[in-house]
C-alpha cells in the first residue's frame, strides 16, 4: 500500500524510497510490410493480487520499445500495441493488438498471452506486427444541431473497447 501523507504550506518533509530492480520487456513494432513503426503506443497491463494497472511507452524512430516493470512471480503481465499514436498528428492509426502465444497478435483481449518474469529478468523480442485500423468519425449535436464538446463516444467489440471525447465542435 502507498503511504498517504499531507504537507502544509511552507513545511518541508523527506520521504525515502527503497527500489527493487525491475524486469525489462522489449520488442520491435512493424507493419505488415516489415517497416518499423515509430511513435506507436505500447502498453503493459499488470495484475497483482486483486489490483490491475498499466503503464506504457512509445516506440522510438527504430520501432523499438522498452518497458521496465515490477518483477516477481506475484505479477502477471499482458502486452498491447497500437490503438492510438504517440504522435499528436499521425498519418496512420494501427489497430489495437494484444501479444499472443503464437506471436501473431490478437484483437481479442481474452486471447492475450499472460506471462510473469522473475526479479531482474529480461523478456526480449515481444514483437508486434500491426495493421492499419479503421476510423469512425462523426459529430455529436444537441436537438438544435449545435456541436457538443467533451462528450465521450465509444465503440465496443468482443473483449475490447475504444473511446474518445468530442472536440470543441462536437
Amino acid at each position: 500500500k502507498a503511504l498517504v501523507f499531507s504537507v502544509d504550506a511552507g513545511e518541508n518533509t523527506t520521504k525515502n524510497f527503497v527500489l527493487a530492480e525491475g524486469a525489462k520487456i522489449s520488442g520491435l513494432v512493424t507493419d505488415s510490410d516489415s517497416n518499423v513503426l515509430a511513435n506507436v503506443n505500447v502498453n503493459v497491463n499488470v495484475s497483482w493480487q486483486d489490483d490491475n494497472w498499466g503503464m506504457g511507452t512509445c516506440t522510438g524512430s527504430d520501432g523499438k520499445y522498452l518497458l521496465v516493470v515490477p518483477s516477481g512471480s506475484d505479477y502477471s503481465y499482458w502486452l498491447s500495441a497500437g490503438g492510438w499514436s504517440c504522435d499528436p498528428d499521425p498519418e496512420t492509426i494501427y489497430a489495437l493488438t494484444y501479444y499472443s502465444a503464437d506471436g501473431l497478435g490478437t484483437y481479442n483481449y481474452g486471447e492475450a498471452l499472460v506471462f510473469s518474469v522473475g526479479a531482474g529478468g529480461i523478456i526480449p523480442d515481444k514483437n508486434f506486427m500491426l495493421v492499419e485500423g479503421a476510423t469512425i468519425s462523426g459529430t455529436v449535436t444537441d436537438l438544435n444541431s449545435n456541436g457538443l464538446a467533451d462528450v465521450n463516444v465509444s465503440v465496443q467489440g468482443d473483449n475490447w473497447g475504444m473511446g474518445a471525447c468530442t472536440d470543441s465542435s462536437g
